[in-house]
């Protein structure tokens, strides 16, 4: 848990994560004043991923190279202006 919201992240493609951004309740995913950034984590090496918007509900981040062998996924979050704690997810994500 990041902090006053909490981040649920959703493996898609390879690589890819759909990021939803919750209240304290597990709902209302929401994009409104929210802000994703994420990196995987490539041996020592942080590879940025591009988040953007889907609809008003999430953000899908996606890396900007194919193949990576990452081992984890790190996300900073901020949900309606308010800045979450970085999470740290263990590569790879079960469905």
């Amino acid at each position: 848990m990041p902090g006053s919201f909490h981040v649920e992240v959703v493996p898609e493609a390879e690589n890819a994560f759909a990021v939803h951004l919750l209240d304290m309740k597990f709902q209302n995913s929401t994009v409104n004043k929210s802000k994703v950034s994420a990196w995987l984590m490539v041996g020592k090496k942080k590879s940025a991923l591009v988040c953007e918007t889907i609809g008003v509900s999430h953000f899908l981040c996606k890396p900007t190279e194919k193949g990576l062998q990452a081992s984890q996924l790190i996300v900073k979050a901020k949900r309606q202006g308010v800045r979450g704690n970085e999470a740290i997810y263990s590569l790879p994500l079960k469905r």
